[in-house]
């Protein structure tokens, strides 16, 4: 007889999928899209992926977690919206820890080459690291006065795109993660 078919990598490529259509499109990820991710990764990994029940659940909170510690300074600096920041927990929850680290360094990577190329093909990269470099001195030179100026709305990138291709390249790469 046939193996046992995993569809968590193809249930992750379709949402991916649908997020990229989403932030493309709407320029959005709904709640609604990232609560029942969430809510499906959390009884995917409790009840098919072949941990115990409290494992999975060990296992979908900690890729939760790992999430929201690696990109929520990108939220408080206004590089990323809450949807970006909520799919990317949402993604968590179906392969933990180990699988989000992957996803969330490699979306991190992606969306910085994609907005070096973008600012420099609209001549204002030099200026995206004038501010970039204020910020960072005004931070770390004792005595400074904290100076953050915010993105401009036309640098902003849909950066739910970038963490879809990275599950998808993830997923392409280490099918075995998920299984």
């Amino acid at each position: 007889m046939f193996g046992a078919i995993n569809h968590a990598p193809i249930f992750l490529v379709l949402a991916s999928v649908a997020a990229i259509l989403s932030d493309l499109i709407l320029r959005k990820i709904f709640n609604w899209f990232t609560v029942s991710l969430a809510l499906v990764g959390i009884v995917n990994s409790c009840f098919f992926s072949g941990l115990t029940l409290w494992g999975g659940l060990y296992q979908s909170l900690g890729g939760l977690l790992v999430a929201f510690l690696l990109v929520s300074w990108m939220f408080w600096l206004r590089f990323l919206g809450g949807g970006d920041v909520k799919y990317l927990m949402a993604l968590g929850t179906w392969g933990g820890p180990e699988f989000i680290i992957h996803v969330g360094i490699l979306a991190i990577l992606l969306g910085g080459g994609f907005a070096m190329v973008s600012l420099a093909l609209r001549g204002r990269l030099f200026n995206f690291f004038r501010k970039l470099t204020d910020f960072i001195l005004s931070v770390c030179v004792p005595g400074l006065e904290a100076h953050y100026s915010p993105i401009d709305l036309e640098d902003k990138i849909p950066y739910g795109v970038m963490i879809s291709l990275a599950v998808m390249i993830t997923v392409a790469r280490d099918g075995g993660l998920l299984q």
